[in-house]
């Protein structure tokens, strides 16, 4: 896969970097391995720095004032990689008034993760603010220009910050290796450390993620029910390709993307989610089957969650599909572990 222009592609180029320092250490290397994992670096603490400046505006939103808004445009925007996969997000903008003066803002929500390869999540948010429509927006009551369509927390603004922590770890612990690839083991044993606490992170997030949809799964057993009736059925196919050593791999991965409206709380709402902890995608038999269950135009009952209506799906309860993270989770975090009290501990001996 072809790196072009995206900055995520600093790490990887250093720890190539690293791999061929280990064996010579000219001056010209040494430079290029410590400028690579100072962009990663840098880049790890701008990624935080706007992920927990998201986080604050997210939270203190909540208490913001609001304005009456109309939707000017929502538009579906579609973004291709170098690899042959593609992204889909729907640009959303609404103006308002704040004393006299107009504003425009096209935020939904503080720390949103735009673009994915599910195209129903760009079809959900097109269904909810269509064109024209009246909603209303909150805004910083002293930048009024600083608005949001959905005020509040939401957990996608956690992937800012902790991408950027990965960085920041990822920086430190390829940079000590590096520094101490022909000393003792106790400088190895602090980056074999940093590489222990990256996979407990990535498994406690994982743990926490999956933790959440098994209790979601579970309450919703509990929840009322509407009836619904399917507004969009579309199978779609993520297409990448990879080359390694003179050989092109090409991957494809099916989805199934619905979208159900349902009257919950005196107003029309939309979903896309089938059931918590569902696979985003899987071989194509496997797609087509969920299409043919749920056909455009079918009319079925929707789960809606009582303190907010927006969170609905159409399979309550836990299936088996829900611990395929949380059970990810626990193997990354019990390696990282087993390295951090077996493996450091040994190091830090010689």
């Amino acid at each position: 896969m072809g790196c072009g222009s995206d900055v995520s592609c600093f790490c990887p180029a250093g720890i190539a970097l690293f791999l061929c320092a280990l064996v010579k250490k000219p001056w010209y290397m040494t430079a290029t391995v410590y400028g690579t994992l100072g962009l990663c670096l840098a880049l790890g603490i701008f990624l935080v720095f706007v992920g927990v400046q998201n986080i604050w505006r997210a939270l203190a939103s909540r208490k913001w004032p609001t304005a009456p808004a109309t939707v000017v445009s929502s538009e579906r925007k579609v973004s291709r990689s170098s690899d042959g996969s593609s992204t889909v997000e729907a640009e959303v903008v609404a103006r308002y008034s704040v004393k006299g003066r107009e504003y425009t803002t096209s935020t939904q929500k503080f720390g949103q993760i735009f673009g994915s390869s599910d195209t129903s999540v760009a079809e959900l948010q097109r269904l909810r603010y269509p064109p024209g429509g009246a909603i209303s927006v909150s805004y910083h009551p002293a930048q009024p220009g600083l608005a949001t369509i959905e005020p509040g927390f939401d957990a996608e603004a956690l992937w800012g910050p902790g991408a950027g922590v990965a960085f920041i770890l990822v920086a430190v612990m390829f940079g000590s290796l590096y520094r101490n690839s022909e000393s003792s083991g106790g400088g190895m044993a602090f980056g074999v450390s940093v590489f222990a606490a990256i996979f407990m992170m990535t498994g406690g997030a994982m743990l926490l993620a999956g933790g959440s949809n098994l209790y979601r799964a579970y309450a919703s057993q509990s929840w009322p029910s509407t009836t619904g009736e399917i507004v969009y059925d579309d199978v779609d196919a993520t297409t990448s390709t990879t080359r390694d050593q003179g050989r092109t791999r090409t991957s494809t991965t099916y989805g199934a993307r619905i979208i159900f409206k349902y009257e919950a709380g005196g107003k029309v709402r939309y979903s896309n989610t089938r059931r918590f902890g569902e696979l985003a995608g899987s071989d194509e038999e496997w797609a087509n089957a969920i299409a043919d269950k749920y056909p455009y135009g079918v009319k079925l009952p929707v789960y809606y969650h009582p303190a907010d209506p927006n969170l609905a799906i159409l399979e309550p309860g836990i299936t088996s599909e829900a611990y395929w993270i949380p059970g990810a989770g626990l193997a990354f975090f019990l390696f990282g572990l087993a390295a951090a009290l077996i493996i450091v501990p040994e190091m830090r001996k010689f």
